[in-house]
C-alpha cells in the first residue's frame, strides 16, 4: 500500500502456495486500516502474513491464519551486531505507533526441516538494534503458535521496544522442542505487558 490513506474492510485473502513473501504490506507515509477482514495462507515457503512497515496503522476485527513451513529465521548483521529476524510471522511489526485489537492470530508449522526453524505470532522489532521501536498496542489479541519436531515457537516476540503494552492478551504457544508465550530483548524499556500465556 502505497502514499494513501486506505481502509481495507470486510475483505478475505486466501492465498495457497503463492511465492509472495507477504499478503499485506503497510508502508505508507499515512496511517492505513484493515478492520473485519481474514487472511488465510497455506504455503511451503516463508511468510510474514501482515508486514506493518509504516507508523500508526490499526488492525480491527482481523483473523490471520497461517500454515507455512516453519523456516530458520534470517540472521543480518548491521554495525557490527547480529540481527535475527522471523521468516514465518503472522503480524511483523517493523514500526511505531501500531494499534492491534480484536485480532486472533494461529500460525501452525508444517514440518521444520531446516535447523532452528522458528514461528512467530507476532513479532516486533525494527530489524535495526539502533532503531527502537515505540507506542505499539496489543489489545484483546488472541494468539496461537505452533511448532513440531524441533522447531521453536513464539507467540509474541519483542525487540528493541519501548512504550509497548498489550491488554487482554491470550497467548497460547506449543512445541515439540521450545515454546515461549512473550519474549522480550534488545534495548527495551517502559513497557507494559500483560495477558495469560498458557
Amino acid at each position: 500500500i502505497g502514499d494513501a490513506k486506505i481502509l481495507l474492510n470486510n475483505v478475505t485473502i486466501n492465498n495457497v502456495n503463492v511465492s509472495n513473501e507477504y499478503a499485506v504490506l503497510f508502508n505508507s507515509s499515512v496511517p492505513a486500516q484493515m478492520a473485519r477482514s481474514k487472511i488465510i495462507i497455506d504455503t511451503d515457503n516463508k511468510i510474514n502474513a501482515i508486514i506493518l512497515a509504516s507508523d500508526s496503522n490499526k488492525l480491527s476485527n482481523v483473523s490471520v491464519t497461517v500454515n507455512a513451513k516453519d523456516v530458520a529465521s534470517q540472521w543480518i548483521e548491521v554495525d557490527g551486531a547480529w540481527v535475527g529476524l522471523g521468516n514465518t510471522i503472522g503480524i511483523a511489526v517493523r514500526s511505531s505507533d501500531n494499534y492491534i485489537n480484536l485480532t486472533n492470530v494461529t500460525i501452525r508449522a508444517k514440518d521444520n526441516s531446516e535447523v532452528y526453524s522458528s514461528v512467530y505470532g507476532i513479532d516486533i522489532q525494527s530489524g535495526n538494534p539502533n532503531i527502537v521501536l515505540s507506542g505499539n498496542t496489543l489489545y484483546n489479541v488472541r494468539i496461537n503458535a505452533s511448532s513440531v519436531n524441533t522447531g521453536y515457537s513464539y507467540g509474541v516476540n519483542a525487540i528493541g521496544v519501548t512504550d509497548t503494552s498489550s491488554s487482554m492478551v491470550w497467548i497460547n504457544t506449543t512445541s515439540d522442542n521450545y515454546a515461549c508465550g512473550l519474549q522480550l530483548s534488545g534495548q527495551s524499556s517502559d513497557n507494559q505487558l500483560a495477558g495469560y500465556i498458557y
